[in-house]
């Protein structure tokens, strides 16, 4: 028998010159910052204390909630159902701090999309976005 897992994520899409901010996990796949929703908060509670555990940044602005979509994963004897919420945000803060959760980060364009190894919610969240 598995077991199965409902996990809510927070996004945060922060747009600077045309592109967005993107961070590269520890299996090598794009993504964008923020985390999972803990028991008892609110999902705007949740990217902000994500954004600053991951990036450093204690001052954001939550924009609007841009995208919500889902994705299924086995791992084991667990199956997993993420529900993913993006929101806009914006900042002044600019430097990003080292993290353990991630190996690097980059401002993306869209053109190069398509070419990362990303998840195909993130490219359609950030391509109607930026489109």
């Amino acid at each position: 028998m598995s077991n199965k897992i409902q996990q809510i994520s927070v996004k945060a899409v922060f747009q600077k010159d045309n592109k967005v901010l993107l961070v590269k996990d520890l299996k090598n796949v794009w993504e964008l910052p923020g985390g999972r929703i803990e028991h008892g908060e609110n999902p705007e509670e949740t990217l902000k204390r994500e954004i600053e555990e991951e990036l450093g940044w204690k001052n954001i602005q939550i924009e609007k909630i841009l995208d919500s979509w889902s994705f299924t994963s086995q791992v084991q004897n667990s199956q997993y159902h993420f529900v993913i919420l993006t929101y806009l945000c914006s900042t002044q803060e600019d430097e990003v701090k080292e993290n353990e959760e991630y190996t690097e980060y980059k401002w993306t364009p869209l053109s190069e999309m398509d070419s990362l190894e990303m998840k195909d919610g993130y490219k359609k969240t950030i391509k109607e976005f930026l489109s």
